[in-house]
């Protein structure tokens, strides 16, 4: 008898299976044919008297989806067809605990989801909250959640990132210090400021990163997460056209993590990688074909040598590309070659001051001779760094754009402003009471060989100066008031300086 009874039930069993299989072929043919609704009917019909028919669950979820591509045809039926689709797919997540569906229809599914934030996209600048339920779903049906950072992560990606922040933030707030590996939040803890990074967040990223290291800076896994969000911070700043987020991220992050050597060593990859690339393109051209763009080049990578031995001061790299940059395109003249403009620049001058000449200042005046002027090391000085200034950040101005400095914040820098100072004679006072800046461009050292190329170089620069028509330049060099003078030069760039220099012995000793 009890035989017979299990023969029964095994037979029953299977003639429960084969309906099923019918049942779910029948699902296919409505969905073949389109009839959406009538699948997602019958779907629901075998699911009532099977909760763990999955791919009942996978047709309804399906026929939801084709509904949402003309969503207007089926207003009768549902509101929301892609709502109803990831509802769907929530509950076969759920159910599917080997994940056999999800696997078995992955391309299909995948097309799911990437239609799904397609949407989102559209419409997450109008229906904000929306986007948000869309999102939620999605990740749960694709078991894609990361726990305290899915909700983070997903008014990121609508573009709410105030709430983002919020979440980040008080996730690093109230998860304990001490916390390990075995804690629900660390995994959070270890992505979240990377998130920020991904999603350009850096202002915030920084803030939390300057809150929360003294917090968890014992902690390996939270603060390597730390680091790698600010490297990636200053990786994408890299693409800043002029280097400012680049510059104040590297100096942020050193100040952070200065004392990782394995930190900074990644911060100054960063930046020598620039300063090869920029330099690699100027090479490129020949000296036959280079045009103003490809000095251009050369500027850049003086200026990114510049802005990264600001933060860097003690790179042992840093020290040796620049020597090497500095001697290959003799942008800085040798001590040799600055005696020598010291020379024939004072001579050049001299020479006009001596003879007399005309400038064309709008209309032409006649200068008479004036005395000649004498050679001054601070005011060689201050034009020598303004020079530097001027190549490295690619302008011919008097103002420095960075600093906004003028000639007379310059001059007020040094003991020029007006001071006493001791000798073995007694006190001296010293005072420039007036003060002339002429700046030139385009006559570079690299193509100079001798001494008689940089005579003609100079001598030609101070032409330039003297005839330009529409032009101060000739007038302030022949200011009869001047004293002194000092000329300062760094790749194309020139400034001349002239002061009218008053120095007094006050009290002989």
């Amino acid at each position: 008898m009890k035989k017979i009874i299990f023969v029964f039930f095994i037979l029953c069993c299977q003639l429960s299976v084969f309906s099923q299989s019918r049942s779910i072929e029948k699902l296919y043919k409505l969905y073949d044919k389109r009839e959406f609704v009538k699948c997602v009917e019958k779907s629901d019909k075998i699911i009532s008297k099977n909760e763990y028919a999955l791919e009942a669950y996978y047709l309804k979820a399906l026929s939801y989806f084709e509904m949402a591509q003309l969503p207007q045809r089926y207003t009768d039926f549902t509101k929301d067809p892609l709502m109803e689709c990831l509802r769907t797919l929530n509950i076969l997540r759920i159910k599917d605990t080997d994940e056999e569906i999800f696997e078995e229809h992955k391309e299909q599914l995948q097309l799911i989801y990437e239609y799904t934030e397609y949407y989102v996209n559209q419409i997450k600048e109008t229906n904000q909250d929306k986007s948000i339920l869309y999102l939620q779903r999605l990740s749960r049906a694709f078991g894609k959640n990361t726990g305290a950072l899915d909700l983070a992560k997903i008014y990121a990606h609508v573009g709410n990132y105030e709430q983002c922040m919020r979440q980040i933030s008080r996730l690093y707030e109230k998860s304990p210090e001490d916390i390990n590996s075995s804690h629900e939040n660390y995994t959070a803890l270890t992505k979240g400021a990377l998130l920020l990074a991904e999603n350009w967040m850096f202002r915030d990223l920084f803030w939390l990163v300057h809150n929360y290291k003294p917090k968890y800076g014992n902690n390996y896994a939270i603060n390597s997460g730390f680091k790698d969000a600010i490297l990636l911070s200053i990786d994408t700043a890299k693409g800043d056209k002029n280097k400012d987020y680049f510059f104040n991220f590297s100096k942020e992050g050193l100040e952070l993590y200065g004392d990782d050597r394995e930190f900074e060593s990644q911060v100054e990859k960063l930046w020598l990688g620039i300063i090869n690339n920029s330099i690699q393109e100027f090479r490129k051209s020949s000296d036959s074909v280079r045009t103003w763009r490809d000095s251009i080049h050369l500027r850049n990578t003086f200026q990114y040598l510049s802005m990264a031995r600001e933060i860097m001061p003690t790179s042992p790299n840093l020290s040796k590309k620049e020597k090497q940059l500095r001697n290959e395109f003799n942008i800085i003249p040798s001590s040799y070659e600055q005696s020598l403009i010291r020379k024939y620049a004072l001579e050049a001058i001299n020479k006009w001051r001596d003879e007399g000449c005309e400038c064309d200042t709008g209309n032409v005046v006649y200068m008479k001779p004036v005395f000649s002027v004498e050679w001054d090391t601070i005011l060689h000085r201050i034009a020598q760094q303004h020079a530097v200034s001027m190549f490295e950040y690619n302008y011919t101005k008097h103002i420095n754009p960075k600093t906004n400095e003028n000639p007379w914040n310059r001059v007020n820098s040094t003991v020029l402003k007006g001071e006493t100072f001791e000798t073995d004679e007694g006190t001296h006072y010293m005072k420039a009471s007036k003060i002339g800046e002429v700046l030139g461009h385009g006559h570079a050292l690299g193509s100079i060989s001798g001494p008689s190329e940089l005579d003609s170089l100079v001598y030609n620069l101070v032409e330039t100066w003297m005839i330009t028509r529409f032009s101060q330049n000739c007038a302030k060099i022949m200011t009869p008031q001047f004293t002194h003078m000092g000329i300062g030069v760094c790749g194309d760039k020139w400034v001349l300086f002239f002061a009218e220099i008053h120095s007094v012995l006050i009290n002989k000793k």
